[in-house]
């Protein structure tokens, strides 16, 4: 480890990229650059969705390189800490980092490494936070992304995830690049609402994440729009396709959550062999294999801790 900062490295977000993947794997791979690491550089897992898209153009970055196999890199991973959601090929010997801001998952190392987990909205906010403890300054192309990732990954603030921290970091952004964060974010997830050019399985798939809870593999979508009938409309389709998909790789069940930003709740679809088991952990009586939660907002917080007190029982 002594020569690691010679040695060819990617950062790596997870599977099916959202924009705080992204845009973490990004800004850390310009923040080792600037402390010396000479041969880094990010990549994405998976097609860019349009959200993301228009970050990146905006702030003019160029979209990373597209990789799904570790060759013979040592890999920083951002965002996740779960192997299901890990690049390919990521291992116990050539894992160097983690920063994210999600539960310590199942990922395991051969030797101590540096491992960074903070209870915060997004991983973004965790890597300014990483740019202001080494002193590095930032360019308003990276200051603009990050701001862009906590607000994806807050719902612009409104998310139950939301911290004072996240709260401070993108008002000091929005105020150094004279932006309203608030008209901003609302451009932002027009643009991530834009499901024109996306079959449904596409949409499915965006930003589908799975977790293991012992033998039970659970796939859990998550889509934010201004309107949940531009998914409803067409719900019988969605949760055929979904059983579908949960068949195909023998999922327990597949989650649907169709996030409505101006109503602050999701409505759940749910597919699964043993619905009455989602009825009793999220408390709802599904009609049609879908329900409305008012106030549920995260995936995080609000979707994965039930399932994981349930089915650890």
């Amino acid at each position: 480890m002594e020569n690691i900062k010679e040695e060819k490295i990617i950062v790596a977000g997870h599977k099916n990229p959202d924009t705080d993947a992204v845009v973490s794997a990004i800004a850390y791979a310009e923040l080792k650059k600037s402390l010396g690491y000479k041969n880094i550089k990010p990549i994405i897992q998976g097609e860019l969705n349009n959200e993301t898209k228009f970050v990146l153009e905006k702030f003019n970055i160029p979209t990373p390189e597209l990789k799904t196999e570790v060759e013979d890199e040592k890999v920083i991973l951002v965002d996740h800490f779960e192997k299901a959601q890990a690049i390919n090929n990521a291992n116990e010997e050539n894992i160097i980092e983690i920063i994210d801001h999600h539960k310590i998952g199942d990922i395991k190392t051969s030797k101590p490494i540096f491992s960074l987990t903070m209870p915060l909205g997004s991983t973004a906010t965790i890597i300014y936070l990483l740019y202001k403890h080494y002193n590095i300054k930032m360019s308003d192309s990276i200051k603009g992304i990050l701001l862009s990732a906590i607000i994806s990954d807050t719902v612009i603030l409104k998310s139950p995830t939301t911290t004072e921290k996240d709260k401070e970091i993108v008002e000091e952004i929005a105020k150094e690049l004279n932006l309203d964060y608030k008209e901003f974010g609302k451009e932002q997830f027009e643009k991530k609402a834009d499901f024109s050019n996306k079959t449904k399985e596409e949409i499915l798939q965006s930003d589908m994440k799975v977790y293991e809870f012992g033998d039970k593999k659970i796939a859990i979508v998550q889509v934010e729009v201004p309107d949940t009938n531009m998914i409803l409309k067409e719900k019988e389709e969605y949760l055929e396709k979904m059983r579908e998909l949960m068949d195909k790789n023998s999922y327990y069940a597949y989650i649907f959550l169709v996030t409505d930003i101006i109503r602050e709740g999701s409505e759940l679809l749910i597919v699964s062999d043993n619905l009455e088991e989602f009825e009793k952990i999220y408390n709802i009586d599904l009609k049609d294999g879908s329900a409305f939660i008012e106030g549920f907002m995260s995936r995080k917080k609000q979707a994965v801790p039930p399932l994981e007190e349930y089915f650890s029982k």
